[in-house]
């Protein structure tokens, strides 16, 4: 995949790994497909019970293949110039890993836990975040949704 980060041009070899029922939303399949396919990004499909376990075995199957690898949910749309920004936003600042921004459908909450948040969560149960924070091109947190999600292998390789 060749990502333009400026008058940068980089190639970069990812695979996009994603966990699937038997029986699915047949709209989000072309979504990820018309994204995936001009980029030269293979879907690999795992199936089974667990999702944390079919994307550990998937998962495996490219650390040493590839520079990144792109999780997918089944249910989550996203567009080629979604991925072509979040590489470029991955490429410049380095990170492990890179999502964008979801919010729930049950009530419009960012699907975020910011850094430090797991550690001391308010006694509410609420959290607020400044509009500030949504300013910055990239922010670190704790937790993140998966949906569409760039991990580095190198990270992968680190954290074994």
């Amino acid at each position: 995949m060749i990502v333009k980060v400026g008058g940068t041009e980089v190639d970069i070899r990812v695979e996009a790994v994603l966990s699937m029922p038997r029986l699915g939303f047949t709209s989000n399949f072309f979504s990820w497909a018309q994204a995936l396919m001009p980029l030269g990004i293979r879907p690999t499909m795992g199936t089974g019970a667990f999702w944390d376990q079919v994307h550990t075995r998937v998962m495996g199957q490219f650390i040493d293949s590839c520079e990144y690898i792109l999780t997918i949910d089944y249910d989550t749309f996203f567009t080629k110039a979604d991925l072509e920004q979040l590489f470029a936003l991955a490429l410049t600042f380095q990170t492990d890993a890179i999502t964008g921004l979801q919010c729930k459908r049950e009530d419009g909450r960012p699907m975020l836990t910011r850094k430090g948040g797991r550690d001391d969560p308010p006694k509410s149960g609420t959290a607020e975040v400044p509009r500030e924070w949504f300013g910055e091109p990239v922010q670190e947190v704790a937790t993140a949704l998966f949906g569409c999600t760039i991990i580095s292998t190198a990270a992968l390789e680190r954290n074994k």
